[in-house]
């Protein structure tokens, strides 16, 4: 019989955005024209109000009641862009959500990390007055988003979380959403602070005899995968760091430095619908990290809904649940359940199904 070990809600990019506030892009006319202008154009667009009582409800209910069969406890982790304009208002909105989900839900301490439209000064950066130094260093100020990367975030039995930072501060890389891990420059400027994955990887070396077989799970915005749709958007190094986090165990522990991998960014889920399974081998016969990517939880779409709706979920309101279980021989095994936003006028998030069988909402696969 297999035992449960941790679960984790995760919930990426809600884009909150007060009404208030500057306006999208007015020459929306033009994305018609242009795929690219379109995907600038939806990364302005802020949150729908209609779904955050239903985000928060969904959680609640699923969750609740299973919290306290998991051996080493259920978190929330929210992988960036809270808010669309990175302004103060819009930063506070998120928060207030991610806090009341995690109270609703009898959860500990929201664990965040920001993403690129974090940074941002209340505008879209490639035209902005303001200083973008100035900006995230607000926001490193917030209580959920305070410490220098990387950041051991938890520590629950055999697992730990670590939040990477991703985000390029650069005016022209963040407006092209780009992100790089190297080292965290985020504070003051003569700081000096190694590598992340150097400092993790040391972490990790001088950890406890006790903690030889740790399973890290690192929490970052953009995914480590190769970025195909839209390349300009993704992790400039990606290939450096997949080959960093397979790294051997600095502890002598038989697992890599990073075995598990949550992101959002893409407001696409990872791997598709149905393909959890064979994706996971594949990085296991690769020998690097299983890279998980939650869609978007509330981000309003900017255009008509698709006529056809992809595995993937791009652009549709979704969270995901990921459990991890101990099998009776010590295999790994990890469990993911996706939850989409329904549509009409009381939407709802419900389990979606990876099968013709409606109730076949789990998919599964084993770490090793």
């Amino acid at each position: 019989m297999t035992a449960p070990l941790l679960q984790i809600v995760h919930v990426s990019d809600l884009h909150f955005r007060q009404r208030q506030g500057p306006a999208p892009v007015t020459a929306r006319w033009s994305s018609r024209r242009a795929p690219a202008a379109m995907s600038v154009f939806q990364g302005m667009e802020g949150h729908d109000p209609q779904v955050l009582g239903p985000l928060v409800h969904s959680i609640r209910d699923r969750v609740k009641p299973s919290k306290d069969a998991f051996r080493h406890g259920t978190y929330l982790a929210v992988t960036g862009d809270l808010a669309t304009l990175g302004d103060t208002a819009s930063a506070d909105r998120a928060e207030r959500l991610i806090r009341d989900i995690a109270s609703q839900a009898g959860l500990p301490e929201p664990l965040v990390v920001y993403g690129n439209h974090d940074v941002w000064p209340g505008e879209l950066p490639l035209f902005a007055q303001a200083d973008l130094d100035a900006q995230r260093s607000a926001l490193r100020k917030r209580p959920l988003h305070a410490g220098d990367r990387p950041a051991r975030m938890l520590g629950a039995g055999r697992f730990s979380l670590w939040s990477l930072t991703t985000v390029r501060h650069g005016r022209f890389e963040n407006t092209l959403a780009l992100g790089h891990i190297g080292t965290d420059r985020y504070w003051e400027h003569d700081k000096k602070l190694a590598p992340q994955l150097d400092v993790l990887a040391a972490a990790a070396a001088a950890a406890p005899a006790a903690t030889e077989h740790e399973v890290r799970i690192a929490l970052t915005h953009h995914p480590v995968i190769q970025p195909r749709k839209w390349p300009w958007k993704g992790l400039r190094n990606w290939k450096e760091i997949e080959n960093a986090m397979g790294a051997p165990d600095p502890a002598g522990g038989p697992h890599r430095l990073v075995r598990v991998v949550l992101s959002g960014h893409n407001h696409a889920l990872y791997p598709p619908l149905g393909e959890l399974a064979a994706n996971v081998a594949m990085r296991n016969v690769r020998g690097v990290h299983v890279q998980l990517v939650a869609g978007t939880a509330t981000q309003l779409r900017h255009g008509a809904p698709p006529a056809r709706v992809d595995r993937d979920l791009h652009q549709l309101h979704c969270w995901q649940l990921i459990r991890f279980y101990e099998e009776p021989d010590g295999r790994l095994q990890l469990e993911r359940i996706v939850f989409v936003r329904s549509g009409g006028v009381s939407p709802e998030y419900r389990p979606v199904s990876v099968s013709a069988n409606p109730r076949d909402v789990a998919e599964r696969a084993y770490l090793w």
